[in-house]
């Protein structure tokens, strides 16, 4: 007989790239064309959340920014190790892990060196291993 056994393995990760839509023109305009990881194309916005600082990485210095965006299940979400893809959501709801709320919002503010509050408590956005580790690999993870 043979069973499987699954062992906890800790892996190494640094942060999380989310992809996700900007579907409604009221987004659009209140993120404004030049809000940072944009693309006004395609209307998909692309930051890369740095999970030991809680800053956006090559977030523009001075700039402050609010973002209020439902992507619902047609967000992407990366977790990386550097540059590398550790594991991924794809086409689904916002993770608990972000900054949001009811897994179909991605809500937040960034300050002038790219720190990252959620966006009603205005504390920084820092999740814990658990989250990270429960939103990718599931429960118990």
């Amino acid at each position: 007989m043979r069973i499987t056994v699954m062992q906890p393995v800790e892996i190494d990760v640094d942060a999380i790239r989310l992809e996700v839509p900007v579907v409604h023109e009221e987004e659009v305009e209140d993120l404004g064309s030049d809000f940072p990881g944009l693309d006004p194309a395609t209307k998909r916005l692309t930051l890369t959340l740095d999970l030991a600082t809680g800053t956006i990485r090559g977030w523009p210095a001075g700039r402050e920014a609010s973002a209020h965006l439902m992507p619902r299940d047609e967000g992407s979400y990366f977790l990386l190790d550097g540059e590398r893809v550790v594991a991924s959501i794809e086409q689904n709801y916002v993770p608990r892990c972000l900054p949001g709320e009811f897994g179909d919002y991605v809500t937040f503010r960034v300050t002038g060196d790219g720190r990252v509050l959620t966006y009603g408590e205005r504390r920084e956005w820092k999740p814990r291993p658990s989250e990270v580790a429960e939103a990718f690999f599931g429960e118990g993870a």
